[in-house]
């Protein structure tokens, strides 16, 4: 097998892998709450960062009785839209000052 081929085929799975990734997502939409893993996947952070921003009270959460984290599509959202996390242009950091 030629390298061309070989490329050829990771991209072919990557590409699956992330049809799959979006259909999960697009399924989830339909759900009131998401769990930690559904999070992860959902806005693309590892779990371990999830609960570090959990800690650090910078994404909104829900916890039943204490135990399992649940998070609403809508906070997570608002946490990727939040407008601290953008990153201006040169054309809009001209504007800014």
């Amino acid at each position: 097998m030629n390298s061309s081929n070989v490329q050829s085929k990771n991209l072919s799975q990557l590409i699956l892998e992330k049809l799959e990734i979006l259909k999960n997502v697009l399924l989830k939409k339909d759900k009131p709450f998401l769990t930690i893993d559904e999070a992860s996947e959902y806005i693309g952070l590892s779990k371990n960062t999830i609960y570090r921003y959990v800690s650090m009270n910078i994404i909104n959460h829900y916890k039943l009785q204490g135990r399992k984290l649940y998070f609403r599509i809508h906070d997570l959202d608002d946490f990727i839209l939040n407008e601290k996390n953008k990153i201006f242009n040169t054309r809009e950091i001209e504007k800014r000052q």
